[in-house]
């Protein structure tokens, strides 16, 4: 009596070449939410002020040498000169809201 063959012992060295494409294939990872973060200080011009935002994902990535974290790209944003605690004429505060385009980031392959 012959001993049982299971369906991948000849089978396994085609099994893992499509399992090897398959991974090659598909992205390295899916896009994920970050935040958006004021990115160096306002610029004034006249009673409104300009503002950049950064997209950054939430917490801190590792990652492999062969890979980079792709962020949606800067915004600025235009808001309104407030004095805050200086000068009744300065500019030391901008009020800005964050932009409205989702800030997303995902890990890709360096080419």
């Amino acid at each position: 009596m012959r001993a049982p063959v299971f369906f991948f012992s000849n089978r396994l060295p085609m099994v893992a070449l499509v399992l090897c494409a398959l991974l090659q294939s598909m992205p390295v990872a899916a896009k994920e939410p970050g935040k958006w973060m004021k990115n160096g200080d306002p610029v004034q011009a006249n009673a409104a002020c300009m503002q950049r935002y950064t997209c950054h994902p939430r917490t801190s990535v590792l990652h492999s040498e062969d890979t980079f974290v792709a962020v949606t790209k800067p915004q600025m944003k235009t808001g309104v000169c407030s004095a805050g605690g200086g000068a009744i004429d300065g500019c030391n505060v901008c009020l800005v809201s964050e932009p409205t385009e989702p800030c997303m980031w995902e890990l890709r392959k360096k080419k």
